[in-house]
Formats: C-alpha cells, sequence, structure tokens
C-alpha cells in the first residue's frame, strides 16, 4: 500500500485544508421544495441534531474512489451517473426545517455538473487527486441545500483516471 496505511486503496481520511482555487462543489442555490415532506427517521433526526449543535464540523461528509486503467468516454460516464442519481432517491434528498419540524424532501431532478478535473501534469496525479478530495471532504455541507452528492472524474492520463 506505499505508505498509505492499512487502510483499503479509495479510503479518505478526513483532514483539514483549503479547497485549491478555482475548486467547485455546487452552487449554493437552495432548491425549490413541493409538497410536505417527510418526517425524518429517529437515525435522521439524531444526525440533524448533531449537525445543527456544530454545524462547522465535516463528520457527516463520506468519499470514495475508483481507480479506472482504461480510456474514459466522459459523456457515456456521465450519462451513467445521471442514471444513479434518478434512480437513486437518497442522492436526491435535502432536509429543511419547518414549522412542523424537519422535513425530508426527495428532488425529482436536481441541479448538478460533474467536473472534470485533469491531475496529468502533477509529480504524483494520484496524491493530487487524494489532496482535492481529502480538501473537499474537510468542508461540511449545508443539508438543506443540495444536492448533498459530489463526482468528480480525475484524469491522470488518457488510460488513468479517479
Amino acid at each position: 500500500m506505499s505508505g498509505r496505511g492499512t487502510q483499503p486503496p479509495g479510503y479518505l481520511p478526513q483532514t483539514h485544508c483549503a479547497i485549491p482555487a478555482g475548486a467547485t462543489r455546487w452552487s449554493s442555490k437552495r432548491i425549490t421544495l413541493a409538497g410536505d415532506g417527510v418526517r425524518l427517521t429517529s437515525a435522521q433526526s439524531g444526525i440533524r441534531f448533531a449537525q445543527q449543535l456544530d454545524a462547522s464540523n465535516p463528520i457527516c461528509n463520506a468519499g470514495e474512489y475508483l481507480e479506472i486503467h482504461r480510456s474514459v468516454d466522459v459523456a457515456v460516464f456521465e450519462a451513467a451517473l445521471r442514471r444513479v442519481v434518478a434512480e437513486a432517491e437518497n442522492l436526491r434528498v435535502t432536509f429543511v426545517e419547518t414549522s412542523d419540524g424537519p422535513r425530508r424532501y426527495v428532488h425529482p431532478d436536481p441541479e448538478w455538473q460533474l467536473q472534470i478535473i485533469s491531475v496529468s501534469g502533477e509529480a504524483d496525479p494520484q496524491e493530487a487527486a487524494e489532496a482535492w478530495m481529502r480538501s473537499d471532504l474537510a468542508h461540511p455541507q449545508d443539508p438543506a441545500v443540495g444536492p448533498l452528492f459530489l463526482f468528480v472524474l480525475f484524469r491522470a492520463a488518457d488510460d488513468r483516471w479517479f
């Protein structure tokens, strides 16, 4: 594992560092809510309460990556991700305080974009991609603003992607 500890490949421990200049997660545009939403489960309520106690804590962020050793058709890759988002309801939720308490809203088609970042000019492309990912994971997300996911495709070479 070449100095990466005993964690499996793709594991990203949280570290606190700044997001590199020019790198963005998504707009902070609030999603228009429709309907009454759904009451949170007790587990969701507990997480929401903890997040409210320390909104600057990114502890609920999670990340993982895969290394791809072949060329990638970016349009096909993005189409596959868009299908995943369309089919996975949990990727399309936001959590909002209402007069009836916190509610979970599922959005039919959240606005998002796949970011493509080249790390091919870096001395260690994998480390550069991992540093970007750790930086992003270090920033808490507002559960009332979505989407609450991010997909980035890092190009290390024509036949190596993260």
